[in-house]
C-alpha cells in the first residue's frame, strides 16, 4: 500500500480475509462519512496509531497462487 492507509466500505465480512486493524472501514462508522474523516485525523495527529496501522498486514492469510501453478505444470507435463 506504499504507505498510504486503505479506506474502504466495506461489510462485516470482510475480516474474514482482511486483517481489521490494516484499514480504515466505513461500515465500522456507521457509515457515517463525519466519522470517518474524524478517524482519519485522528490518525493525522498520532504518529503511533498510523505506524501501527500501515505495518499491520493487509491480509490475514498471505495469498498464494501455488495450486494454480501445480495445477498448470499437471496440465503442461501430462504429455511429457
Amino acid at each position: 500500500t506504499a504507505g498510504c492507509i486503505p479506506i474502504y466500505w466495506a461489510d462485516k465480512y470482510c475480516y474474514n480475509d482482511f486483517n481489521q486493524g490494516s484499514f480504515l472501514n466505513l461500515n465500522d462508522c456507521n457509515n457515517s462519512v463525519d466519522l470517518l474523516i474524524q478517524k482519519i485525523i485522528e490518525m493525522d495527529s498520532n504518529q503511533t496509531q498510523y505506524e501501527n496501522m500501515k505495518n499491520t498486514s493487509l491480509y490475514k492469510n498471505k495469498p498464494s497462487i501455488d495450486h494454480v501453478i501445480n495445477r498448470m505444470k499437471q496440465i503442461l507435463c501430462k504429455n511429457e
